[in-house]
């Protein structure tokens, strides 16, 4: 046996980076540190140039140019750019900054800004076997952008191209685009995995997975070193190593890829550690610890058992038998009788697992991690050379959706049998004519009707698995690496903190994790236990809270303030149908679009809205149905106008030192009683003191505080340089210059923005003027702009050269390849 792999995994696992890397060497990160002779483009080998500016590099204090980011990527070892953030000097360091609002979520390393990718011209690449190659347009405002096409000679009528397509390659959401268009863009973006048939356009592939593409009809796996692997989620691809073992997630490819630390660990005679070995046909157990030790090459993924029960338990609801034969031969194996794997963690548990390997310096590149909480997908820096990983780690945010996003939010579905050798599929096409069983609900996700685990079943003590009958606390530890692998050594890895819902007493607690297995009741954070999980306790909405989270508890509604009821069988304050359904609409601050539905009160009528994943209140239902029945009994006209929320168009309504709103005048001369500041508004349905626009857009930056897991990036009104700036919003308090989108911001505070698009010019810290006697520079023509009721003539760009911005990013950044 070649265990040249053991001593890896041993000081992997051990926490011994300096060992590590004399053991392996060091993964090699190609930067700006590197002598290259010429500097990097996009596409140039990591090993043939220089990145100019690259991430964690000095800059000078005073530079504040948005740089684009470039980094070495490492699947392909070659220049990329990432397309949602860019570089900015920050305290003398070249640091990250995202492109995060909800429309302009792509940077343009020709315009040196943030735009949004749906204004924005590029190719599709057909397959190869396929030789066309058809120009595409997304539209926004089909009006806009042909203005700026016909604007330019030779250009072609921009109603011929506005078929839209290709979001996967511009990172744009459906909901970002015109409803004409949804029906198009999935034809041409319908996923297929790898190894299936089907494909037209190369996209169709790697929005599955990345730098997939269609050959004759069929999507291959974007390398020549890499298989597809079908298991019972999906199909995906694996790096294939003699080497080392490998699993699909995070996909770094060998030698030396740090990914291989998320295999599962097992017992090696003489009570070392080493690889858990399994059969990917298999469905049988081994009966006893001496079958486990000696013979789990022909069983399905187990580990040993506990003292009060010593039979090897299933952990196949866990880990995927993922086929490495490769590496298995290199180590002696035999493999003609059948294939054999590795246990990598299944597609439920990987986008449950926290984000591992975080850094923001030289070498960093853009990933994406799912978070299983909130259901959105969120990018962060990713160090390749990192031994602290998990599977939870994509390469783009495509990808990050069609795995984790794509199906139930937390835990397994349910699965149905089939005559292959995967053994099961999803069960797919629940109804309410045809209902799943307990404890699963039928859950919409994308375009099938899955059997989701219950919200009740994944914050129980069973968390989502079936339960140990032996286990005496409410909470899963999970198994240490000693349990798992027979480690004499005393090492501790993955053992951390970690929270579980208690359903007897309503609360999240605090436990210790050993680090490998569990359940699905089990987060990272107090904050994802509360959010995931306190819903239960109330038939609608979340319980009232008393501070740090904890619910007000009760015995009788007397207990609860007159907006609530008491929920005996939990003892804690609810909303009730009239306080819940009277709530205005808010979509929230993040950027997922989850389909639901609110009641609104002025109409009297359940409508639909896309939630953005966070920040929003308990108006809020998954169905139509739910939201009806809920609130068709509720009394509008006796809202109390003392509790009632006005809804203001900007900020949020004066309330007192108590937290009730104060309403003013009747429409009928009865005085407006607001304070400075404050104006009274009719929002149709109640009249409250609103913030004015004056006060609004004079009011100072106000970052907010931090809740829950709703940081996001938003826009307030900077008056002394008269433009609308980025800033990171906490996630609440803060005050009303506070915008979800910079043309909100510039409309509400009649910013000057130019006819044509873009911003006028600027010379320093202030707008260029211009006259006669003083023209503006080649592409900008001077256009009298109304800012605040202030006439002013300055420097905005031509049509033609709006134009000549867009083409130049077509040409050197969206083209596929």
């Amino acid at each position: 046996m070649n265990y040249h792999w053991k001593a890896f995994i041993y000081c992997l696992w051990s926490d011994l980076h300096k060992i590590l890397i004399l053991i392996l060497g060091t993964v090699t990160v190609f930067s700006a540190a590197s002598p290259r002779n010429r500097w990097c483009s996009e596409e140039d080998r990591c090993d043939s140039c220089t990145i100019r500016q690259a991430l964690g590099t000095k800059c000078a204090k005073d530079d504040d140019d948005k740089i684009p980011f470039l980094f070495c990527n490492p699947r392909t070892k070659r220049i990329d750019v990432d397309t949602s953030s860019y570089l900015m000097c920050s305290d003398g360091i070249y640091r990250q900054k995202l492109c995060s609002n909800e429309s302009l979520t792509h940077f343009s390393s020709s315009t040196l800004n943030c735009v949004d990718p749906a204004s924005l011209n590029f190719h599709i690449q057909g397959t190869s076997g396929n030789a066309q190659d058809e120009s595409v347009m997304f539209a926004r405002s089909i009006q806009t952008v042909s203005a700026v096409c016909t604007a330019s000679s030779g250009v072609a009528d921009a109603s011929r191209h506005t078929l839209p397509s290709m979001r996967t390659a511009m990172n744009v959401g459906l909901n970002q685009l015109p409803p004409i268009f949804k029906t198009t863009i999935n034809f041409f973006v319908t996923g297929i995995s790898p190894s299936e048939s089907g494909c037209f356009y190369d996209v169709q592939c790697s929005v599955v997975w990345p730098g997939a593409y269609c050959k004759s009809g069929q999507c291959q796996c974007p390398s020549e070193d890499m298989m597809p692997i079908k298991t019972k989620d999906g199909t995906f691809c694996l790096w294939v190593s003699t080497d080392e073992p490998s699993c699909p997630l995070p996909s770094l490819p060998p030698p030396d890829s740090a990914a291989a630390a998320v295999v599962l660990p097992a017992p090696l005679k003489g009570n070392t550690m080493g690889i858990a070995k399994c059969n990917p046909y298999a469905s049988s157990l081994p009966i006893n610890d001496e079958m486990l030790l000696a013979d789990a090459h022909e069983h399905k993924c187990a580990v040993r058992g506990t003292v009060d029960n010593p039979i090897p338990r299933d952990v196949s609801d866990l880990y995927d038998c993922i086929d490495n034969s490769g590496f298995w031969r290199t180590q002696g194996q035999d493999t003609s009788a059948h294939p054999i794997g590795v246990c990598c963690m299944n597609r439920a548990f990987t986008c449950q697992q926290p984000k591992r390997g975080e850094a923001d310096e030289l070498g960093a590149v853009p990933r994406w991690w799912f978070n299983s909480v909130v259901g959105s997908c969120q990018q962060f820096l990713f160090d390749p050379s990192s031994t602290d990983v998990s599977p939870n780690n994509f390469e783009t945010l495509h990808h990050c959706e069609s795995f984790c996003r794509d199906t139930c939010l937390r835990g397994n579905p349910a699965y149905v049998s089939m005559r292959t050798n995967v053994g099961q599929v999803p069960q797919d096409g629940c109804s309410m004519g045809q209902p799943c069983s307990e404890p699963f609900n039928c859950v919409d996700v994308g375009s099938q009707s899955l059997c989701c685990p219950s919200r009740k079943v994944i914050c129980s003590e069973s968390g989502g698995r079936a339960k140990d009958p032996n286990r005496s606390v409410p909470y899963d530890a999970g198994m240490s690496i000693a349990q798992l692998a027979y480690d004499e050594a005393n090492h501790e890895v993955g053992v951390s903190t970690r929270y579980y819902y208690n359903p007897i007493d309503g609360q999240c607690h605090t436990f210790t994790y050993n680090g490998f297995l569990g359940n699905f009741n089990n987060f990272y954070t107090q904050t994802d236990c509360q959010m995931f999980c306190s819903r239960l306790q109330c038939t609608h909405g979340n319980p009232l809270t008393i501070g740090h989270s904890i619910p007000q508890r009760c015995d009788r509604d007397g207990d609860c303030p007159s907006t609530h009821r008491c929920s005996l069988e939990y003892g804690v304050c609810c909303p009730s149908p009239q306080t819940l359904c009277t709530e205005p609409l808010r979509v929230g601050d993040c950027k997922q679009s989850i389909r639901q539905f609110w009641y609104n009160a002025e109409t009297r009528s359940c409508e639909s809205f896309f939630y953005t994943g966070c920040q929003g209140n308990n108006n809020r239902f998954d169905s139509l149905n739910e939201c009806q029945s809920y609130c068709a009994n509720i009394s509008v006209e006796h809202v109390s106008r003392i509790l009632a929320e006005p809804r203001c168009p900007q900020g949020r309504a004066y309330a007192d030192h108590t937290g009730k709103f104060q309403h003013c005048g009747d429409g009928h001369g009865m005085p407006a009683n607001c304070p400075a500041n404050y104006e009274c508004h009719f929002d149709g349905f109640i009249r409250g003191c609103c913030p004015s626009k004056v006060f609004t857009c004079s009011l100072q930056l106000s970052k907010g505080i931090a809740c829950g897991s709703g940081s996001s990036y938003r826009y307030y009104y900077n008056n002394k340089l008269k433009e609308c700036q980025p800033f990171l919003f906490y996630g609440c308090d803060g005050n009303s210059n506070n915008f979800p989108s910079v043309e909100k911001c510039q409309s509400y505070c009649e910013v000057a923005v130019c006819p044509h698009g873009g911003s006028p010019l600027r010379g320093g810290s202030t707008m260029r003027s211009c006259s006669t006697a003083d023209p503006c520079p080649s592409g900008y023509e001077c256009n009298r702009l109304d800012s605040n009721g202030a006439i002013n003539k300055r420097c905005c760009p031509t049509k033609s050269q709006v134009f000549s911005l867009l083409f130049s990013f077509l040409h050197h950044r969206l083209i596929m390849k």
